[in-house]
């Protein structure tokens, strides 16, 4: 089984009536507009970020299966053209699953990478949300850590 180093973080909620914190974190993570989503490396510094961010984003472990559906569906190069097998190729990859595999494990960073946008643009989940976006996880609710989070990011895609 893989290391996953990697967690995959979605905005649910928008940019208003927002503390300026919490703007600003949004901002540094590039995911201020609403269903957008992003993967960053799990560590202690982005783990407070995610606390300031709890009531606004839900994250989970990013595992290279949801990674590689994320990024042939709604992965975006920086020419605006769909990721495919060559933009991996151009990075030293074989193809998109070999990708997703070293971003989870956290050898590949999307920052760091110019061919791919850091961000991922998704559509309101299909068929809704089953429990509250209003709450936290623990409380019946979406928002902060979720296990349940890629079949709900299936939804979306």
């Amino acid at each position: 089984m893989s290391n996953v180093n990697s967690l995959l973080v979605i905005n649910l909620r928008g940019m208003v009536k927002l503390r300026h914190d919490v703007k600003r974190t949004l901002r540094q993570l590039r995911i201020e507009r609403r269903y957008t989503a992003t993967v960053i490396s799990d560590n202690e510094v982005n783990r407070g970020m995610l606390h300031v961010l709890q009531t606004q984003t839900a994250w989970c472990k990013a595992d290279p299966e949801t990674l590689s559906l994320l990024i042939t569906s709604r992965g975006r190069s920086s020419m605006r053209k769909h990721v495919t097998d060559e933009v991996a190729k151009s990075l030293g990859y074989e193809d998109i699953a070999g990708l997703a595999r070293a971003i989870s494990e956290g050898t590949l960073r999307l920052v760091e990478t110019s061919s791919i946008k850091p961000f991922f643009r998704l559509h309101p989940p299909r068929g809704g949300f089953l429990r509250s976006t209003r709450r936290m996880y623990t409380q019946g609710g979406v928002l902060g850590e979720n296990p349940s989070l890629p079949e709900i990011l299936k939804k979306m895609l």
